[in-house]
């Protein structure tokens, strides 16, 4: 099987789950999206508007693994 991802408004949720529940199940299979979508996508549109905005800075992977290392110091 392959899977498409849809996004519709919240309107239109019943009428297109009475078209889709006409297939049988072994032909479509209706997933519950992920709770966590939401949440996660909006917290990367705050992350790039506050990159967009000039708000938080880029590093590149040695000043990440440096301050990495200033927080968690190797025994």
């Amino acid at each position: 099987m392959q899977t498409l991802t849809l996004q519709y408004s919240q309107e239109i949720k019943e009428e297109l789950l009475k078209v889709l529940e006409k297939f049988s199940k072994k032909d479509l299979e209706i997933i519950d999206e992920n709770p966590k979508y939401d949440q996660v996508k909006e917290e990367l549109h705050a992350d790039y508007k506050a990159y967009k905005n000039g708000e938080t800075k880029l590093l590149s992977i040695d000043d990440f693994e440096k301050e990495m290392n200033a927080l968690f110091p190797k025994e």
